[in-house]
């Protein structure tokens, strides 16, 4: 049976406990037994199925898989077993790719609008501005037309468009979205239920618990509501924005923004006047690019920032304001730190300062830089 399955960055699973295990690709693993979140193997049959338990945020990896002796599932969504091959990495558009056709391997090509109610009925269509519904339970809907729109409302069931201006929605339990057209938009509202967008302008949404929300096309968007919900966008504008409690948001495009609002919830990016921002308690906000700020207004909320130009922010107490790029300053409430680091003309650390914001050597909600080893207010 071939599957799918996530790791930790550097295809290792479980790095913090005994159970610690370095996976390789293209490599056959096998263990001596196999039990449903105890032992053995595990992996995914549905490819988006894998970000309820690996998110795409975090340096996260995924993979091609196949079980080689006969995997035991509870609840046809996770899958062990005790021999295993591990294929090539896939990234997230391939992730994409692979839940669209995963979906129409599940179902009938029909050229007309088709419509299925039962359980485990599947619908699909090829044909322009044609539609394919089901609400059955584990009932999927592809569809591949211009303008053809894919919804089910059943648990488990899957809904898939490779069309340009194709939509994709999903109300069920478990169920997926997934779109690779232009200006295709996924969404998603059941619990651990997955939104996956490629096309340009194509934007994902999710609301439900453990539901992931990922688009690599340029100015593609990412939401997410639910509780542990992650959003991550790698293209160029590409925003991510995520309310659930401990839910992440990462943006990798130059222009592309991150923030959360969620307890616990961070929110990173890597691209160039790229911003991070975060509302929660103990909610983290880290940007690379240039020119991209990190702020935070949660307590026990760090910014943190390594662009050249960048700025870090923070308004709730015991929080951390971190600057590390070349011209880069930092603020903070009263009671938080603040870190500054100064450079010579050639990019060179000259030295590294903390200050605590107490009001009077340093004023709250200003920002400072440091010159010649001292703090002083930036511009």
């Amino acid at each position: 049976m071939k599957g799918f399955k996530g790791f930790n960055k550097g295809l290792i699973c479980q790095p913090n406990s005994a159970h610690k295990k370095q996976y390789a690709e293209n490599t056959v693993f096998e263990e001596e037994s196999a039990k449903i979140c105890a032992r053995g193997m595990h992996f995914c049959d549905h490819p988006l199925n894998v970000w309820s338990f690996y998110p795409p945020t975090d340096g996260n990896e995924f993979a091609e898989v196949e079980a080689i002796e006969e995997p035991k599932t509870d609840d046809d969504i996770k899958y062990v077993t005790k021999k295993m091959k591990v294929g090539a990495k896939i990234n997230i558009a391939g992730l994409c790719k692979a839940a669209v056709d995963w979906v129409f391997e599940k179902t009938k090509v029909s050229e007309d609008t088709t419509a299925t109610t039962g359980y485990r009925a599947n619908a699909a269509t090829t044909g322009y501005r044609a539609n394919a519904a089901t609400t059955g339970e584990s009932a999927n809907a592809a569809t591949t037309g211009y303008r053809a729109n894919a919804a089910t409302t059943g648990e488990s069931a899957n809904a898939a468009t490779t069309g340009e201006s194709a939509n994709a929605a999903t109300t069920g339990e478990s169920a997926n979205a997934a779109t690779t057209g232009e200006s295709a938009n996924a969404a998603t509202t059941g619990y651990r239920a997955n939104a996956a967008t490629t096309g340009y302008r194509a934007n994902a949404a999710t609301t439900g618990n453990y539901a992931n929300a990922a688009t690599t096309g340029e100015s593609a968007n990412a939401a997410t509501t639910g509780y542990r919900a992650n959003a991550a966008t790698t293209g160029e504008s590409a925003n991510a924005a995520t309310t659930g409690y401990r839910a992440n948001a990462a943006t990798t495009g130059n222009y592309a923004n991150a923030a959360t609002t969620g307890y616990r919830a961070n929110a990173a990016t890597t691209g160039e006047s790229a911003n991070a921002a975060t509302t929660g308690e103990s909610a983290n906000a880290a940007t690379t690019g240039y020119r991209a700020n990190a702020a935070t207004t949660g307590n026990y909320a760090n910014a943190a920032t390594t662009g050249n130009y960048a700025n870090a922010a923070v308004e709730g107490k015991n929080s951390i304001a971190a600057a590390f790029g070349i011209g880069g300053a930092a603020k903070g409430s009263l009671g938080c730190w603040i870190v500054a680091v100064e450079h010579d003309d050639n990019g060179n650390i000259k030295s590294v300062k903390t200050a605590l914001v107490d009001g009077k050597k340093i004023k709250e909600n200003t920002y400072y830089k440091l010159k010649r080893g001292k703090f002083i207010k930036a511009k």
